[in-house]
């Protein structure tokens, strides 16, 4: 697992000197069937995307996604029974990570690190800044995850720094940078804010980092002990979080492990789930008890597993997605009824609270090319 910290560094020196590369090859080869859904069975059937590697969503219907190599956006307003693509030409290269508040108003990173706005739900989109820090290495290189919490304050998540904005995003200023805690290397994750002020984020080397004023500092903790990484958080509130990591298989205990905190972060304990051939890759928690842990399964075979709880952790249910997926990445839900689920092969939905999903959109495979 800890060979992701020299995957991320090598990722960062390579996106350097391939800038120009992106730029000139990029938008050039559409590995998309097809630009535009027009029904939803021309969407399951006929329609994929490549991996995703950013998403945002917003009330019950709205959906943004942003694809890898490419660098495209598709969105849709009908809940995924039309897709529309918009090719990263519209931000002056690829985009890389987007951040919605609302159905109108959101943010883009670009491959030049850059950072757009748009006000009309991702139709048009205008240039805002090109965020730069006091230090030579002080700079974005296609930051793919964003995370603002009302229309002037957000964050971004650099290679080696995390960068806060209280303007819109017009100005940037670096809140934190990477080092070592405890004698571990860590790199940042994922990022979650459950107010302007209080937030948490996740790092590869087991670390989870706590901030009570916005950002301006922060409190580091190795908590995932021995060869570990933390790879996602969640705020629920300012009070209870969660967070999701697994231990590496050369480890005496392996496998996924999971916190808990009720009080902002200052302490966490473990919540037993799945074994030691279950890796949870990311929670969603509509609320404090109702949640659920998405990942794959190892045991007989690489697997897809959902796990739902509604006792805010203390047990959890298999949920039958019904496709035979080898993992999920991510779940969303809007409200106690909609939500999304973006798992290898495809992009689900559901309408009932999550009991069943369907595809709304095929995803093309790592490595396959529609050439």
């Amino acid at each position: 697992i800890l060979v992701r910290l020299s995957i991320a560094i090598l990722a960062f020196v390579v996106g350097v000197v391939t800038h120009s590369v992106w730029s000139r090859f990029g938008s050039g080869r559409m590995l998309a069937l097809i630009d535009r859904v027009s029904t939803p069975t021309d969407n399951v059937t006929q329609a994929s995307i490549l991996q995703v590697q950013s998403s945002a969503f917003a009330g019950k219907d709205k959906a943004w996604l942003v694809t890898t190599e490419t660098g495209d956006l598709w969105r849709t307003e009908d809940g995924g029974k039309r897709w529309e693509r918009l090719s990263g030409k519209a931000v002056g290269g690829q985009f890389c990570g987007i951040s919605f508040i609302d159905a109108d108003r959101g943010w883009a990173g670009n491959v030049k690190g850059q950072i757009w706005q748009t006000s009309d739900g991702g139709k048009s989109w205008r240039f805002l800044s090109q965020p730069s820090g006091d230090k030579d290495d002080d700079f974005l290189n296609c930051p793919k995850q964003m995370s603002f919490v009302d229309e002037q304050t957000g964050w971004v998540i650099g290679n080696f720094s995390i960068w806060r904005t209280v303007d819109g995003g017009k100005t940037w200023t670096v809140g934190l940078r990477t080092g070592r805690v405890e004698d571990v290397l860590w790199l940042p994750s994922r990022i979650s804010f459950a107010s302007r002020n209080v937030g948490l984020m996740s790092g590869f080397g087991g670390i989870v980092n706590r901030t009570i004023d916005g950002g301006l500092t922060w409190q580091s903790q190795k908590l995932v002990s021995g060869e570990a990484d933390a790879t996602d958080v969640m705020f629920i509130n300012e009070r209870v979080g969660w967070l999701t990591g697994f231990v590496s298989s050369s480890q005496t205990h392996s496998g996924t492990r999971l916190y808990r905190t009720d009080d902002g972060g200052e302490s966490w304990h473990q919540v037993p789930i799945g074994d030691e051939q279950t890796y949870v890759h990311s929670v969603c928690f509509l609320n404090e008890k109702l949640g659920w842990a998405v990942g794959n399964v190892l045991r007989g075979g690489k697997r897809g597993v959902v796990l739902s709880t509604d006792d805010g952790g203390e047990s959890w249910q298999e949920i039958d997605v019904g496709e035979n997926e080898s993992y999920f990445d991510r779940m969303t839900f809007l409200d106690s009824h909609h939500g999304w689920l973006i798992g290898e092969s495809n992009i689900y939905r559901t309408e009932d609270g999550g009991k069943s999903w369907n595809s709304v959109v095929r995803v093309t495979p790592i490595g396959y090319s529609t050439d």
